[in-house]
């Protein structure tokens, strides 16, 4: 008979772990299996893992989570319960470890270059858009400067630069981060 209830404890969100509490059974069960199901808007559930945690994972984001946990003794029957659904799984966070910022010579004919430290979890798909910054502090983007590195024209002089980084990952919220602005171009 089982004591206490069966949880899955933690955020659901994609990229973070949840784990199960499983309650005590009398008399004591010699194996407790403990599984992991995603349950979908209709009600069907899946299984996507099994032991006493989880890592939601980025087909989880939308779902909700239950564990399971089945406790068996010899000479008893098996026993399981559940906990009860968790909330709909978010989306996960993309982090970045620093501002990105620029490297090279802010002159027309020269090269700028991108500089963005660690995005996690990796890998993240970065997307990179260039701006001309303007004295009154406008930015417009420059239409195909969607590279890492970018070459000043004779249009940039006087402005400064700046890029915006985007990061991508399946299961999670894309994220986006501004360099600060080069010194003018010359």
């Amino acid at each position: 008979m089982p004591s206490g209830p069966t949880q899955a404890l933690g955020t659901p969100a994609v990229g973070k772990r949840l784990t199960g509490v499983r309650p005590a059974y009398t008399p004591g069960a010699s194996t407790v299996t403990m599984r992991w199901y995603r349950v979908s808007s209709t009600g069907a559930s899946t299984q996507i893992g099994t032991g006493t945690s989880y890592l939601v994972q980025p087909a989880d984001k939308g779902q909700r989570i239950r564990m399971c946990a089945t406790a068996s003794r010899s000479g008893y029957r098996a026993r399981t319960t559940c906990s009860g659904l968790t909330s709909v799984v978010a989306p996960g966070a993309i982090t970045l470890s620093s501002t990105p910022s620029i490297t090279g010579t802010a002159r027309v004919g020269r090269q700028v270059i991108a500089v963005t430290r660690t995005w996690s979890p990796s890998p993240v798909t970065l997307r990179y858009q260039w701006y001309r910054v303007n004295s009154h502090g406008t930015a417009a983007a420059i239409p195909g400067a969607t590279r890492n590195a970018y070459t000043n024209t004779s249009a940039d002089k006087g402005h400064r630069m700046r890029v915006r980084i985007t990061g991508s990952k399946a299961g999670y919220t894309t994220r986006a981060a501004w360099s600060l602005t080069s010194y003018p171009v010359i």
